[in-house]
């Protein structure tokens, strides 16, 4: 049996920041609103065009619609940690992976981002990404 779940758009306030985010499980929020407190993650769902090396230090995020992705968002930050494990369905374990890793990326907020190997992108790194912003219930 397939259950589907409902996706939605959930607008955050994080400190001083509104963001609009994609939610692929919209349900959990519906449920966690009632709570005063919810704790979430935010991912930058991004391609290898579209996050590049900052020379400016200013850390910044900012979410907004824009036409193919209503839940667009462009944030500049510096890389504190590299993460180049991932969940395998088949062993039931984080394996180490070559072709792809993530980075926390600080801008304001904890963002976890995914950098590709072509651009080399080390810790203390200050980058610029955008594309659409994720947020999980944790």
């Amino acid at each position: 049996m397939d259950i589907l779940e409902a996706t939605g758009r959930v607008w955050v306030t994080v400190n001083t920041h509104n963001l609009l985010c994609f939610s692929s499980n919209f349900s959990e929020f519906i449920s966690a609103i009632k709570r005063p407190e919810i704790q979430v993650s935010f991912s930058l769902m991004t391609t290898e065009c579209a996050i590049n090396k900052e020379d400016n230090p200013i850390k910044r995020i900012e979410s907004f619609r824009k036409s193919q992705t209503p839940n667009h968002c462009v944030l500049t930050g510096t890389v504190t940690e590299i993460i180049r494990k991932q969940y395998s369905v088949t062993t039931g374990k984080n394996v180490e992976v070559l072709d792809k890793f993530y980075g926390i990326v600080d801008c304001g907020i904890h963002v976890v981002v995914e950098l590709f190997p072509s651009k080399n992108f080390h810790v203390g790194d200050i980058i610029t990404a955008e594309g659409r912003l994720d947020i999980c219930i944790i």
